[in-house]
């Protein structure tokens, strides 16, 4: 489901100057109350484990 905390404050944070919502309320409210994306699978701590320690 798309209705997450993390989706809803990245698209007003990358809005330049003006954010227009446009939602159902029950949306809305679902979405705030909504907590999601906070397990990332990236694996970034496994790549940089890997990296030789002369790369920069």
């Amino acid at each position: 489901m798309m209705l997450r905390r993390n989706l809803l404050y990245t698209a007003m944070t990358r809005a330049r100057r003006f954010c227009c919502i446009v939602a159902d309320p029950w949306a809305l409210k679902t979405a705030v109350e909504t907590r999601g994306g906070d397990r990332r699978w990236a694996r970034l701590g496994e790549r940089l484990a890997r990296r030789p320690q002369g790369d920069a």
